[in-house]
């Protein structure tokens, strides 16, 4: 499998336009990163050039979070925090901007197709609920919902 840097080297004979294009194409990354799971909080930080900084992993006792789209997540809410508070501690994460991953039972995807997507959220929220209501088996109204426009 040919990777994207591999590719645009091909693509762009002068070196600054493929720097300039590889920049162009780099999303902004959180410096740190939160996994939540099952029976683990688990934290890295990362420097600005992508290196490790530092890492920490917490264990739950079994049955602090039970991972589901429908019924409650946080079961033991004191032992994920106290597990929370002890990852974000060891990785100096005060009140910085982090990734958090889920496990996968926990989100719903969709894709869905409209003739026209209205351009504020406060209009496109509303109709994205409208629209999954009968597609979801939770109530949708305590949904967080976050959507991309593609195209």
């Amino acid at each position: 499998m040919i990777e994207a840097v591999t590719y645009r080297q091909g693509i762009y004979k002068s070196n600054f336009v493929r720097k300039v294009a590889l920049w162009l194409d780099a999303q902004a990354h959180p410096p740190i990163a939160i996994e939540i799971a099952p029976d683990r909080i688990s934290g890295a930080r990362f420097t600005r050039t992508g290196s490790l900084d530092g890492f920490a992993v917490e264990a739950l006792p079994p049955g602090a979070i039970v991972p589901s789209a429908v019924e409650t997540n946080i079961v033991n809410a004191a032992a994920v925090r106290t597990a929370m508070d002890g990852v974000c501690e060891r990785l100096r994460a005060k009140s910085e901007v982090a990734a958090l991953l889920l496990p996968d039972t926990v989100i719903r995807v969709f894709v869905q197709h409209f003739e026209q997507f209205p351009r504020s959220a406060k209009e496109a929220v509303p109709m994205l609920r409208w629209k999954l209501k009968k597609s979801v088996p939770f109530e949708v109204d305590e949904t967080l919902i976050s959507y991309m426009r593609q195209a």
